[in-house]
């Protein structure tokens, strides 16, 4: 509670050091055939991920992207779905990178925890 008090009262005070909030990116590797290959890659924009590369392999479609770690929550059961359990995948921790705009501006993205007694 206190963490989320200082948090909001140090972003409503101007500071000439701009804080900038970090969230964890993961390396993510696809293997699909290419008949899913759009599918994939609008969904991992929908992630707001960033396409590193998308290549032909002898296997099928190899794809490389930077996705927010908060963002690929239950992403093995989704890819299942989307390529009739036909793709694979590996994520690993790739950096932090700051919140987008939109996200870091919100004074509700410190919510108090439920169920916290003083």
């Amino acid at each position: 509670m206190a963490a989320f008090t200082s948090m909001r009262k140090s972003r409503a005070q101007p500071c000439p050091i701009e804080m900038r909030l970090l969230e964890p990116t993961m390396n993510v590797s696809v293997n699909i055939s290419e008949e899913f290959a759009g599918s994939l890659i609008g969904d991992l924009n929908l992630r707001r991920g960033v396409i590193v590369s998308a290549e032909n392999s002898s296997s099928g479609y190899a794809l490389n992207a930077l996705v927010p770690a908060a963002n690929m929550s239950d992403y093995n059961n989704d890819l299942r779905l989307m390529t009739k359990f036909q793709g694979e995948h590996t994520m690993v921790y790739d950096h932090h990178a700051p919140v987008p705009g939109e996200l870091n501006d919100d004074p509700d993205i410190f919510p108090p925890a439920v169920g916290m007694r003083a």
